[in-house]
């Protein structure tokens, strides 16, 4: 999957896990600049790399500043369990 960012004209490319997870974004040219892992419940375990950020975390989902997970319709705090 690719990502444009329209304000730096570049492509970002994700590779994820079994699960959709964003594991690692390289940029147009190869560069790695996001890698990551996360917890079962979508923290983020350790980030090696994190010069872009990307729109699709855990699970493929986009998250918000607080850590919800937008699941189509409905919103999920993953930290409320």
């Amino acid at each position: 999957m690719a990502e444009y960012q329209p304000q730096t004209g570049k492509y970002y490319y994700y590779t994820t896990d079994q699960i959709g997870s964003t594991r690692i974004v390289t940029d147009d040219m190869g560069n790695i600049v996001y890698a990551a892992a996360h917890d079962p419940y979508g923290g983020v375990q350790q980030t090696w790399v994190n010069i872009f950020s990307p729109k699709l975390k855990f699970s493929g989902k986009k998250q918000d500043a607080n850590w919800h997970a937008q699941c189509q319709i409905k919103v999920f705090n993953i930290y409320s369990f």
